[in-house]
């Protein structure tokens, strides 16, 4: 999901309570590497969207670049096997998922165009585990009826009148993605590599999902293109209790939470700042879209227009126009200047502020405590893949401090292989988009890096007690 701002910035409470927390966790730091997205005179000045928001496809002379429809991930024409000597052990993978209907939150309050997602059932129901109890798959038929007021043109409270989709819900062509992208995995890792059989092996291949049903929608179209003799009685995957769960995450971190306010109030002038200088581009898309200027969700950052407009873009969709008035519409211009925004957003949030680091590492800790659990145990053969969200991505870039900080489109990926070698030694690689991902931290690029080195980095970087450090 769109990952969301803190509403409660700029409190004077945060404040206090932060400066009142006494010693407390804090991560190590490095400064990134500063581009475009970063600065802020080219945000406004610059023309054009910064990568592609029109299409899932990216041709493959310029595969690589930054395609917020359908990120790039591992393939077999782009992938580089390590030297010679070196075998792959294990395999961790943690994507986002793909392309989706909007968030209700971030629809219009009546949108002028049409959303439908024919042929789209939503599996529900329970399986169970023995046959003891006869059970009958269940599927979500969304409809509207035309007797309930509030579904009517002058009922409706938000978004699309009549849809017959979820909001948000993967669509066909986010089902699509899903598929090619674990098509393209088995490439390597299969085809390629010879490390994942044909079968899918329930005690060494294991898949984990967060609570949004939105993940589980993109698995089952990945692990039909990643192990296509799946049986259709489906897999089971893994997800954690939607109070705790460290892949989304929904853990509990005051701390945290703190921390974010303080750097993301309305008294901090390098937050604010592009907010000031985009004060009339806001009025512009308010007067189309018809939300209100005084609407704090949608004015304390781009994030809900970021979301509306670029889930319309990606789906060849037109981006709306005034209710009443087609002649007035949100036009190319004003939605490229959002998406650079957007990114400044995110750089700013997960990198370049210098408390990044530990907002970061703080919410992606327990995560990366079970990935580090997962790495040492080294099943032989074993293959993990985590569906997750923007959130879940920009966290780990974070907490690993990636060089240049990027807003994780759908689909975007990383990528944990563990490798050993004859002198039982091993090494690890981390792959970001296909590509070793590039830090500006201790570890640099993260290409066939001892171990040691990078299970120290994780001992400096997590608190030795997260629940502490949480609360504080």
């Amino acid at each position: 999901m769109v990952f969301q701002f803190i509403k409660t910035v700029g409190t004077l409470s945060s404040l206090v309570a932060l400066a009142q927390a006494g010693p407390s966790y804090s991560a190590p730091y490095f400064l990134p590497s500063i581009d475009s997205n970063a600065n802020l005179t080219t945000v406004f000045s610059a023309t054009g969207a910064p990568g592609i928001f029109n299409s899932s496809t990216t041709p493959d002379n310029i595969y690589g670049t930054y395609n917020w429809c359908n990120m790039p991930h591992a393939r077999k024409t782009e992938y580089v096997k390590p030297g010679n000597g070196w075998s792959l052990q294990y395999v961790e993978v943690v994507q986002r998922h793909h392309k989706r209907t909007p968030y209700s939150s971030n629809l219009w309050p009546v949108e002028n165009g049409n959303w439908t997602c024919p042929g789209n059932h939503l599996a529900m129901g329970l399986a169970p585990t023995s046959a003891a109890q006869p059970n009958a798959p269940v599927s979500w038929n969304v409809y509207q009826d035309s007797n309930n007021p509030f579904t009517t043109p002058t009922g409706a409270t938000s978004g699309f009148v009549g849809s017959d989709c979820q909001f948000p819900q993967i669509t066909d062509q986010g089902l699509t993605d899903s598929f090619t992208h674990g098509s393209d995995l088995a490439g390597v890792y299969r085809d390629m590599l010879g490390f994942l059989p044909k079968q899918l092996d329930p005690t060494k291949h294991t898949f984990r999902v967060t609570n949004n049903v939105i993940t589980s929608e993109v698995l089952g179209g990945l692990v039909m293109g990643l192990f296509p003799t799946t049986p259709a009685s489906g897999i089971a995957a893994a997800v954690q209790n939607s109070a705790s769960d460290s892949l989304e995450p929904t853990i509990s971190c005051p701390y945290a939470n703190t921390i974010l306010a303080t750097y993301l109030s309305s008294s901090n002038s390098t937050w604010t700042n592009h907010l000031q200088k985009a004060s009339s581009l806001y009025s512009r898309l308010d007067a189309v879209s018809g939300v209100d200027p005084n609407n704090g969700g949608w004015h304390q950052s781009f994030d809900h227009y970021y979301d509306n407009l670029s889930a319309k873009l990606c789906h060849g969709k037109p981006m709306g126009c005034k209710v009443g008035d087609p002649s007035t519409c949100v036009n190319s211009a004003d939605a490229e200047t959002v998406f650079r925004i957007g990114q400044y957003e995110y750089f700013y949030k997960f990198r370049s502020a210098p408390q990044s680091a530990t907002y970061s590492t703080l919410l992606i800790a327990a995560f990366l405590q079970e990935l580090r659990s997962h790495l040492q145990a080294g099943v032989q053969g074993g293959y993990r893949h985590n569906v997750a969200h923007d959130g879940s991505m920009s966290l780990l870039l974070g907490a690993f401090q990636v060089d240049k900080m990027v807003w994780p489109g759908m689909g975007s990926e990383l990528i944990f292989e563990l490798y050993n070698n004859k002198y039982d030694r091993q090494a690890i690689r981390i792959l970001w988009g296909g590509k070793p991902l590039v830090t500006s931290g201790p570890l640099g690029t993260i290409d066939m890096v001892d171990v040691r080195r990078f299970y120290q980095y994780l001992s400096d970087q997590l608190p030795t007690n997260l629940v502490t450090a949480c609360a504080n």
